[in-house]
């Protein structure tokens, strides 16, 4: 049961809320004002916060799915409070529990969709050995569990990431010839290739929306023309053939980890470039295609979307993205939000039909 608010100083609520809003691993480490506002109210107020109310707050305020930055604010709080500190060992094994409940709930959830020859015995006890040896140092979602945290996340909020998988290999597995590679690309959400599975789950996000449209699969990756690269899949949307692919930022920007005052047009310009820089090389991968190319890119954390946006209206105008029909960008690789762009000016344009079917699937607006 979590810890009456009443006990909890609005400093401290306010201050891991505001870590959560703008999950920014470098915020933890650098936000000192921020934290000693809330430690010199604590501390006149005479609240030793325990490990309980601590994690119950981070909870309530977070969400359980948002335990990456939950240990590295306890040790800042630590740091800069030795008189009032947090038991780091308690929380540790506090989320550790949690995960622990998560992944048991999960493995019946598997055995229930018949899909334990995806996510194995050893799947599921590759998870376990590494919440055993997690110490609270680093961020937990290792390349080892990235589909398990996004099946945690999943179930929070009142979906199920297993069913969608059902779903997705019933659809690829009945409307295509490449029986062993449609089991491969399925297996690879179980892989300990964090980059190979976080484009699984953005594929599966992309192709469920089309399948449901009533598009049709003609193609399961299929090799593009003069290319040794392969889409994702050629579709018929809205009556015209498409090549659908997905691409996803997998790794951090290595400056979110690095001391440094936070410059906001700066961080847009960046994100930016690294957007436009990612639509360029997929579209000279595809640049072969001989019909309609529907690039999807889901955003890293660190990118915000007018970023994104910036970028991929540079790279639109510039012309050097002519053999793509059409842009989608996702803030995640769940879709949650997304935008598109079309394209009239491509090699290859996108009709009327098809155009509006991925605007109803995908976008929110243009």
């Amino acid at each position: 049961m979590a810890t009456s608010p009443e006990r909890i100083p609005e400093s401290f609520v306010s201050l891991i809320r505001s870590i959560h809003e703008r999950s920014d691993l470098q915020l933890v480490r650098t936000a000192d004002a921020e934290f000693v506002a809330a430690i010199d109210d604590a501390r006149a107020r005479g609240f030793v916060p325990s490990a309980r109310a601590f994690h119950d707050t981070w909870r309530e305020v977070a969400g359980f799915h948002y335990g990456a930055l939950e240990v590295p604010f306890a040790k800042r709080w630590n740091r800069l409070s030795p008189d009032v500190v947090v038991d780091l060992d308690a929380v540790v094994e506090m989320r550790r529990s949690g995960y622990r409940e998560e992944l048991e709930r999960l493995r019946a959830e598997v055995q229930r969709n018949d899909l334990s020859a995806v996510f194995t015995d050893e799947w599921f006890e590759r998870i376990s050995r590494v919440l055993a040896a997690w110490d609270g140092e680093g961020i937990l979602s290792s390349r080892h569990c990235v589909t398990f945290f996004r099946m945690i996340s999943h179930r929070i909020e009142g979906k199920s990431l297993v069913e969608k998988i059902r779903q997705l290999t019933d659809q690829l597995m009945a409307n295509s010839p490449k029986k062993n590679l449609v089991k491969q690309r399925i297996r690879s959400l179980a892989a300990e290739d964090a980059e190979n599975t976080v484009g699984a789950l953005f594929e599966m996000t992309v192709l469920l929306p089309l399948f449901s449209s009533g598009s049709r699969l003609l193609e399961f990756q299929p090799l593009i023309p003069n290319s040794t690269s392969r889409a994702e899949a050629l579709m018929e949307i809205g009556g015209q053939a498409i090549y659908v692919e997905a691409t996803t930022f997998t790794k951090y920007d290595k400056r979110i980890l690095e001391p440094r005052a936070f410059d906001p047009v700066a961080e847009r310009e960046h994100g930016a470039a690294r957007v436009a820089a990612k639509v360029r090389e997929k579209a000279a991968q595809l640049d072969g295609a001989d019909r309609p190319v529907v690039l999807f890119v889901a955003l890293a954390i660190d990118i915000e979307m007018g970023a994104a946006k910036d970028g991929i209206s540079e790279v639109i105008t510039s012309g050097a993205v002519d053999n793509l029909s059409a842009i989608v960008v996702a803030r995640d690789i769940e879709a949650s939000t997304s935008y598109l762009y079309d394209i009239p000016s491509a090699r290859y344009p996108l009709s009327s039909p098809a155009r509006d079917l991925i605007q109803l699937s995908f976008a929110d607006s243009s």
